[in-house]
């Protein structure tokens, strides 16, 4: 049984793990050895200053949507008079522990306490890098955003945040916030805390519905022959702007059913 999830069985739960039309994720510790040992390292500088920008506005009425990078996949989405957070990281290092793990070499583009008021935060899955349990237990604190994640998800952020109001949706399950709608979609990936708890919770992308426009926020994904992306289209007919996340893609190899290139 999962750690986290406990459900029907389903054609993506087999009652103990998640799983996708695509396998993702699934490379064992020779792999991960190989590429960690002789894998060809691309140059990497230890910082990057920012250069100075305006902080976001306070809100973004009707129909209107202004998106500010902030880091990696967290994106600050303003429309429709609500302010969004798409996985959420403010922390030095994508880890259990700090001081250790891949560390951050520029700042956030927009601080941690000079964020707008927060209504929602989208979580897609539960990497290290996705899932910060440090910067969501802040956002908590400060700004009591309903938290939308895929299944599973929810019992390890209530780990860290145990007052935050979670909505927890499978994939084609919907939850509405004021005058939007936010829908959980299937995308090509895996999850993982540890070692041991592989895609014991699900992982999703999301369309975000608002003001007669959609909005698509991929967050991880392998390309996987497009199947997630005939699927979306197929769906919702069309998509207003996207979100694609290109990175972390080389080698191939070893990236190509997680994460997509350019």
């Amino acid at each position: 049984m999962s750690r986290y999830y406990s459900g029907p069985v389903s054609d993506h739960f087999d009652g103990k793990r998640f799983f996708g039309p695509q396998p993702s994720g699934n490379k064992g510790f020779g792999k991960l050895l190989k590429w960690q040992l002789f894998g060809k390292r691309a140059k990497w500088p230890r910082w990057i200053e920012n250069e100075p920008h305006p902080c976001p506005v306070e809100t973004v009425q009707g129909a209107d949507i202004k998106l500010t990078m902030i880091g990696h996949v967290t994106v600050l989405i303003q429309t429709a008079g609500i302010n969004i957070l798409t996985d959420p990281v403010w922390s030095d290092y994508a880890s259990p522990v700090q001081y250790f793990g891949p560390r951050r070499v520029r700042a956030p583009g927009v601080g941690l306490n000079t964020l707008p008021p927060i209504d929602v935060v989208l979580v897609s899955h539960s990497h290290y890098d996705h899932l910060d349990a440090r910067s969501l237990a802040h956002l908590v604190a400060q700004h009591d955003p309903l938290i939308v994640t895929p299944l599973g998800n929810d019992a390890i952020i209530r780990k860290a945040a145990p007052k935050a109001r979670i909505s927890v949706l499978d994939w084609d399950e919907r939850v509405t916030i004021g005058d939007i709608m936010v829908e959980a979609e299937p995308v090509n990936h895996w999850s993982a805390r540890s070692m041991t708890d592989r895609n014991e919770a699900l992982w999703a992308g999301f369309t975000l519905h608002a003001a007669g426009r959609r909005t698509f926020i991929n967050c991880d994904s392998g390309f996987a022959e497009g199947w997630w992306a005939h699927r979306l289209i197929n769906k919702h007919k069309t998509i207003d702007c996207a979100l694609l996340p290109i990175g972390a893609y080389a080698p191939r190899w070893f990236m190509i059913d997680a994460h997509m290139d350019p």
